[in-house]
């Protein structure tokens, strides 16, 4: 009954059930484009919009495979999989591509896909989402200079509409804006070369 099948899905598998998960293998690759993004979740998701709304294909490839059905039924194109392999990366065309975006919610997984495209692809142009200063110092230290903290660019047009709701003219919050990130893109690769000191 649909009673029991409820309380056994919301009660008794969650507590006595098996916490395993199927690992799912990894879906081929028909098609290759000069973008892979790795990761769509909050922000992979909008690069590769964004990427599709400027009429530019990518490959797209994502560990979570609920993820991945609901991306497909949206339309996009993806592929499940785990871009830290060097063998999904071949079947996604990183021989042949120019850009590999990495947009994971993990940042150790983020630091393990750059140190795989580095070593594997080292043609390729890498821009990854980090989502602190410890694995922007990591992939600093790789060569990686296009990195983006995840909450930068969102605090930053935060604060200066607070500054302008106080009354700033929005030119001048604008500069404010560019000025703080200039000296603190500065700052993180500086405190890059001496940490470890």
């Amino acid at each position: 009954t649909p009673v029991l099948m409820l309380v056994n899905e919301r009660i008794i598998r969650p507590r006595f059930g098996t916490t395993e998960t199927v690992e799912t293998p990894a879906d081929e690759i028909a098609s290759t484009h000069p973008v892979i993004t790795a990761g769509l979740g909050k922000e992979g998701s909008v690069i590769g919009r964004f990427l599709r709304a400027n009429g530019q294909k990518a490959t797209f490839l994502d560990m979570d495979p609920d993820n991945v059905e609901l991306l497909r039924k949206m339309g996009l194109k993806v592929f499940y999989g785990d871009a830290s392999r060097p063998d999904l990366l071949i079947a996604a065309g990183a021989q042949t591509a120019r850009i590999l975006v990495i947009a994971v919610d993990n940042p150790d997984k983020t630091v393990e896909i750059a140190d795989t495209a580095k070593k594997h692809f080292p043609h390729l142009t890498i821009i990854a989402r980090t989502h602190g200063w410890n694995d922007s110092h990591e992939l600093i230290d790789m060569g990686i200079d296009q990195v983006f903290r995840d909450t930068l660019d969102s605090s930053l047009r935060m604060a200066s509409e607070v500054l302008v709701a106080m009354g700033y003219r929005k030119y001048q919050t604008t500069q404010s804006v560019r000025t703080f990130r200039r000296h603190d893109e500065q700052y993180l690769r500086e405190l890059t070369t001496v940490r470890h000191d």
